[in-house]
């Protein structure tokens, strides 16, 4: 486990509330966290509990064609993004996604790969699969200090 490791456990994908849990416990107003992890390991799924956890009533779906979605909590707006088909840094710049990260919001953003440089993650979940229904899931914190 590496020094900014701060969370990891093989879950079943119908046992993912201990992990939402943790995560809206560390997740603060700004927050940002960014999901690694191949296509079908369950971020959606993991992203459904996860809003839930946050204070959402509002029904979660995978943002892959929206590319952004929107949820409310009574605290705050909660930006679901899914960056899977997004090209290049251009096409982010043209539909303003730098915008999102400066509100009063928690950003939860799938397929990050385009963002680094530009937004600054607080977390980065990475999602293993280990079998059919299995995964290992790891939370890093990208702002504790490793010295």
């Amino acid at each position: 486990m590496s020094n900014n490791c701060i969370y990891e456990k093989s879950l079943k994908l119908d046992e993912v509330e201990d992990l939402t849990e943790f995560l809206a416990e560390q997740l603060n107003l700004g927050g940002v966290l960014f999901l690694n992890g191949d296509l079908g390991t369950g971020k959606t799924t993991l992203i459904k509990d996860l809003v839930k956890k946050l204070g959402s009533q509002d029904e979660v779906s995978s943002p892959s064609y929206s590319i952004i979605n929107h949820y409310e909590s009574e605290e705050f707006t909660i930006f679901h993004m899914d960056l899977y088909r997004m090209k290049d840094l251009e096409e982010l710049v043209d539909i303003g996604i730098e915008e999102y990260f400066n509100q009063n919001a928690v950003c939860i953003v799938e397929w990050p790969d385009l963002l680094h440089g530009l937004v600054q993650a607080d977390y980065l979940v990475e999602i293993i699969a280990q079998q059919p229904e299995s995964r290992l899931y790891r939370v890093l914190d990208l702002n504790r200090n490793l010295s």
